[in-house]
């Protein structure tokens, strides 16, 4: 206990002795675990992003689609006065799956856009990034569990030009229990890879660079339905 203790304390000095900007807002990896066509997963949760949004589709066998939305409305700590307030993430993805008895194999591929609103209305909207992001994931599916474990990889490209392109590794697991159709869910990232701020080329001073909290965590509510127009005649005879 002393030892989890003495490491919180330690995770905690080292993000706020941080003098950047935590400019990347890390949204929750989404993890629908399709079984078949015509499966719908929907998700209420909140992450690093703020509050989120999630819809996902197969209307193929073996592919599905998936739309996120998050958003937040806080001040930041950038020392770029730019970057403002309200912030919004769009996120739109292709989700190949395979599954197979219990288990779930699927790789959501897709592209990410984002909008903040400046503090005093200085600016009035700036996109701090763009991105795209892969998403190799396996799972496990019960009746009232599931289980998933991923690499989310993803280029988040600034458009501040002095911060770049980097590249961001986020592995993870999720769990998610209830009942059939609605499920509690919990998920947990860590996060490494590249920070262009820190470059020579970049040129930065310690509080111009970017800082990236190094765990992410998640909590929600997870919706499943299947739309199968022949499952759902069986069930009104």
């Amino acid at each position: 206990m002393k030892k989890i203790f003495r490491f919180t304390l330690l995770l905690l000095s080292v993000i706020i002795s941080s003098c950047g900007t935590y400019a990347y807002k890390s949204v929750s990896a989404k993890t629908p675990l399709f079984a078949k066509k015509n499966d719908f997963v929907g998700q209420l949760s909140l992450g690093g992003a703020g509050g989120e949004i999630h819809a996902a589709y197969a209307p193929l066998n073996y592919v599905g689609a998936m739309f996120s939305y998050a958003g937040s409305n806080r001040n930041t700590d950038s020392s770029l006065s730019s970057y403002g307030r309200k912030f919004k993430d769009f996120e739109v993805a292709i989700v190949p799956f395979y599954p197979y008895e219990d288990m779930r194999f699927e790789m959501p591929i897709g592209i990410g856009f984002t909008k903040s609103t400046g503090l005093q209305g200085a600016i009035n909207s700036i996109s701090p990034y763009t991105r795209s992001f892969i998403q190799p994931t396996i799972g496990y599916h019960w009746e009232k569990i599931e289980l998933a474990a991923f690499m989310r990889i993803t280029n988040i490209d600034y458009v501040y030009s002095k911060w770049g392109v980097d590249r961001r590794y986020e592995p993870g697991i999720m769990v998610r229990g209830g009942s059939e159709m609605v499920k509690v869910m919990f998920q947990m990232r860590y996060d490494y890879g590249t920070n262009y701020s820190y470059t020579p080329a970049a040129n930065l001073g310690l509080y111009d660079r970017v800082e990236y909290l190094p765990f992410h965590l998640s909590f929600g509510v997870n919706f499943t339905l299947n739309f199968d127009p022949k499952k759902q005649a069986e069930n009104h005879q």
